[in-house]
């Protein structure tokens, strides 16, 4: 069937990042996503060297996504994995980073117009 190799890969994947107790009867899926980035800790294995690099807020919220995430109901249509909140996340993240690059350009400007003319001259 299609689309099986990748969901045993989300599976695996799920299977090394979230803890799954005998002795506790809220998992990772069950809970609200509100529980969940709260005491993330009770759900999650502390996988710091998967996320090496990654802010823990970072962590926090790709883990989130990660246990929100399904197969694609096509599965020979992309994306492999759909979550309502999987797109919003990239947008406003990317958003965020030009908000950002346009900010730093802004602010070096005049550096790079008096380096500029510096060469110029030369």
């Amino acid at each position: 069937m299609r689309g099986d190799a990748e969901r045993k890969c989300l599976e695996a994947v799920q299977r090394c990042i979230f803890i799954s107790s005998p002795d506790r009867k809220e998992t990772a899926y069950t809970v609200s996503e509100d529980e969940f980035l709260k005491n993330h800790y009770l759900y999650a294995k502390p996988v710091g060297q998967i996320f090496f690099g990654m802010s823990e807020d970072d962590v926090i919220h790709f883990e989130n996504l990660l246990r929100l995430v399904k197969p694609n109901d096509a599965p020979s249509e992309f994306p492999d994995f759909t979550s309502e909140d999987l797109l919003s996340s990239f947008k406003l993240r990317h958003q965020r980073l030009q908000s950002e690059q346009v900010h730093c350009i802004k602010k070096n400007m005049p550096n790079f117009k008096r380096m500029r003319t510096k060469g110029k001259s030369n």
